[in-house]
């Protein structure tokens, strides 16, 4: 199975996974907020970013009364990070 044609390569060696999640708690945040939120690399993050967009699971657009981006969701990143949540749950479960 080639696993780049179903964009999961990103949730190995990345923090997308944090980035999705953090985005669904808290909703839309600065680029600067998340890079406090995750306290990783701004590089990394960035590039994080990039790639979940690129896959349609965030957008980022500029915000009006400065110079930060806000990172936000879209429809499909909202319905990737509950997902994330429901396996988080499932495999926390007892046996």
């Amino acid at each position: 199975m080639n696993y780049r044609m179903l964009n999961i390569n990103m949730f190995k060696r990345s923090n997308a996974i944090d980035v999705l999640l953090i985005l669904l708690r808290r909703g839309d945040l600065s680029f600067g907020e998340l890079v406090m939120e995750i306290q990783g690399s701004t590089t990394l993050i960035s590039h994080t970013v990039r790639d979940l967009q690129r896959t349609g699971l965030l957008q980022k657009r500029q915000e009006k009364k400065s110079d930060n981006s806000l990172v936000s969701l879209t429809e499909k990143g909202e319905k990737v990070g509950k997902l994330l949540v429901e396996i988080e749950k499932e495999l926390s479960k007892g046996k």
